[in-house]
Formats: C-alpha cells, sequence, structure tokens
C-alpha cells in the first residue's frame, strides 16, 4: 500500500493543492484511489479502457510495471505546474518594479505560499520512489523497463526548481521591501521640506495678524512688502534645499 501526493492548482484560492494517491499493489492486481481532479490519471485509465493498443501496451507487463507508468505520468504532469509558477514569478517580477506596490505585496505572499504548499507535498516522494527502487519485492524487480530512480531523479529536479523559485521569491520580497522604503522616505522628505516652509511662512502671518494696536499693516505697500518677503523665503529654501540635494 502506497500514498502520494500530487500538485493540482486551485484556480480560486489560486494556490497548489495536494490531491493524494493511494495505490494498492499486489502479485496481478493494482487499485488506485484518489482525491481531485488528477486529470493525468483519468485520462490514462480512460485511454486504457477505449484504446486496445494504449491498454496492451500498458497491462501486458506486471503491475510493478503499471505503476511504474502511473507514477512516471503523474510525475511529468507536475512540470506544467512547475512552468505555471515560474511564469507567475515573471509576471510578479514586473509588479514589483511598477507603483502598485500594494499589488506586488500580495501576488508575492500568496506566491510564497504556493511554492511552500508545492515543496510541503513533493519534497517526502523522494525517499519513496528510492526506497521502490531499492526495493526486494519479486513484484517490481520482474520487469527490466521499471526505472524508479528515473522518478527520483525527476522529482529531485522539481524539489531543487521549487528550492530556486523560493530563493527568487525572497530575493524579491526583500526588493519589493526595499523600493517601498525608498518611496516612503521620499514622501516624507516631501513632507518635510513643505512643513519646514510653511513654518516661517505661519511665522510671519501670526505675528502680522496680532489683533494688537497699531496694525503692523495698514498700507497696501505694506502687505505688497510682507507678500514679497514671503516668496523670498520660498525662492531662498528652495534653493538651500536643493543646493543640499535634499529636493
Amino acid at each position: 500500500f502506497l500514498v502520494f501526493h500530487f500538485p493540482v492548482f486551485n484556480k480560486e484560492a489560486r494556490v497548489t493543492m495536494a490531491s493524494q494517491v493511494s495505490i494498492f499493489l499486489g502479485e496481478d492486481y493494482l487499485i488506485t484511489l484518489h482525491q481531485g481532479d488528477l486529470k493525468t490519471l483519468t485520462k490514462f485509465f480512460r485511454d486504457c479502457a477505449t484504446n486496445e493498443k494504449t491498454r496492451e501496451v500498458s497491462m501486458s507487463h506486471s503491475a510493478g510495471y503499471l505503476i511504474y507508468l502511473i507514477l512516471d505520468r503523474l510525475v511529468t504532469y507536475c512540470f506544467p505546474i512547475l512552468n505555471k509558477v515560474g511564469n507567475n514569478i515573471e509576471t510578479i517580477e514586473d509588479k514589483v518594479f511598477s507603483d502598485d506596490a500594494r499589488e506586488a505585496v500580495r501576488e508575492l505572499s500568496m506566491l510564497r505560499r504556493d511554492v511552500l504548499s508545492y515543496r510541503r507535498m513533493i519534497r517526502p516522494q523522494t525517499e519513496v520512489f528510492e526506497w521502490l527502487e531499492k526495493s526486494e519485492l519479486p513484484i517490481l524487480k520482474e520487469d527490466q523497463e521499471i526505472y524508479f530512480g528515473d522518478l527520483a531523479d525527476h522529482n529531485r529536479k522539481i524539489l531543487d526548481t521549487l528550492d530556486e523559485y523560493k530563493e527568487v521569491i525572497e530575493g524579491l520580497n526583500d526588493t519589493n521591501n526595499t523600493l517601498s522604503s525608498f518611496r516612503i522616505n521620499q514622501v516624507m522628505r516631501l513632507l518635510t521640506v513643505i512643513s519646514v516652509i510653511l513654518l516661517p511662512l505661519s511665522l510671519v502671518a501670526g505675528i502680522l495678524g496680532m489683533n494688537v494696536y497699531p496694525m503692523p499693516l495698514e498700507s497696501p505697500s505694506a502687505i505688497i512688502a510682507t507678500l514679497v518677503i514671503m516668496f523670498g523665503l520660498i525662492a531662498g529654501m528652495l534653493t538651500f534645499f536643493r543646493m543640499k540635494r535634499w529636493i
């Protein structure tokens, strides 16, 4: 009795889910039970039922050879889903360097969850394939065409690719955090410059606007002079900030 887990992409949750495949193996029989929609497994048995040539090629050997064919198809089915994850990473990479930082954070979080879920279901199966390769069960040794070692190699390749994807996602996440911090600093710098410019203007306006006698501004020329002073302060501070490369 063997239990495997293979990926099925859930479009609604946008995450790779595990579909369990249980296999009962005997000398002259093989029974499979699976959860979810494993299209490649369903298609294999449908082809065996409707196509005589496929049925003869697949079932004219031992049950050990049949389980190898099934597992080979299921492992091969993992690669298109793996490519889909890689394409999603490339798409998110473009979003990270765009102005939509919030969307990039959400996409990165979902993709990280997807990769971790994928790794969690693939990692234990390498040991199972290696055990099948080294097994001394006669049912698994009577056909020379059974290469469980190839399945173990393919599984390790998938796992290595997922590890690379995980590192890329972590790098993109760090880059996104750096860019977000830079954008926040730019906004804070702009707000600080505006506050510093308004501070002396508020001071001048507060002094000249005090309700005391005699009023500081009793003639139109005094008002114009005050406005000129204010605009001069603004121009002077902007020039100073530009020289310091603060703006």
